[in-house]
């Protein structure tokens, strides 16, 4: 979609669809196209540990961890990055399990390891998940809806491609994006990790994020 996007200002750009099989809703068609864009996906790259007797991967392939990154079932075994699926403790996810494809995510992910290396009795900290893509616009985006959310804060007008967008789970805000509004998610994030994040109320009568005090 990003890549529709980044495309269609002075073209005619067609969405197919997304499918299990490439293609399988236009198979037998002939469709007329200058250029032809296939997303065929990614998955983690942990083909080589299919036949490992003491290693089971997950469904999607792969690797379940506990808070510290730790290989479950294996002592000393790490994995981070894409490969790791592991608890999320950020605010309205409860220990979920999730994965997220990021290099900011896995950069604070290997800081974890490190800590933990040093000192196995520290308790874990939390970092909160930021993703951002410049295509189309400046979009940011922090927290993690792993455990779903059931309504939502706009603050802005995405017609004018600045907002704000709380994602809430109850009263509690558990992801944060933006378009043009940069500090408003990076303030966000730290508000998340921090656990000091205005309630879903707050919001809804106009508070500005960047008016908060972050607790450090």
């Amino acid at each position: 979609m990003e890549v529709a996007n980044a495309t269609a200002a002075d073209n005619t750009v067609s969405v197919i669809g997304m499918e299990s099989a490439p293609l399988e809703r236009v198979l037998g068609k002939e469709l007329e196209a200058d250029l032809v864009i296939l997303g065929v996906g990614v998955a983690p790259a942990t083909e080589f540990l299919k036949d490992n007797k003491v290693i089971r991967l997950e469904q999607d392939g792969s690797l379940k961890t506990d808070e510290n990154f730790l290989v479950t079932g294996l002592k000393d075994v790490y994995a981070i990055g894409d490969i790791a699926t592991y608890p999320y403790r950020g605010p309205g996810g409860q220990g979920n399990y999730t994965r997220i494809e990021h290099w900011d995510v896995a950069q604070n992910q290997g800081r974890a390891v490190a800590k933990h290396i040093i000192n196995p009795s520290a308790t874990p900290e939390f970092f909160t998940p930021v993703f951002w893509s410049a295509l189309t616009g400046q979009l940011r985006y922090c927290g993690s809806t792993v455990n779903g959310w059931d309504d939502l804060v706009l603050q802005g007008e995405p017609a004018d491609g600045k907002f704000v967008a709380y994602y809430c789970k109850g009263d509690t805000v558990v992801a944060v994006a933006s378009m043009g509004k940069d500090p408003a998610v990076m303030k966000s994030a730290e508000l998340l990790r921090e656990g000091a994040m205005p309630s879903k109320g707050q919001l809804q009568q106009g508070l500005d994020i960047l008016d908060v005090s972050l607790v450090a």
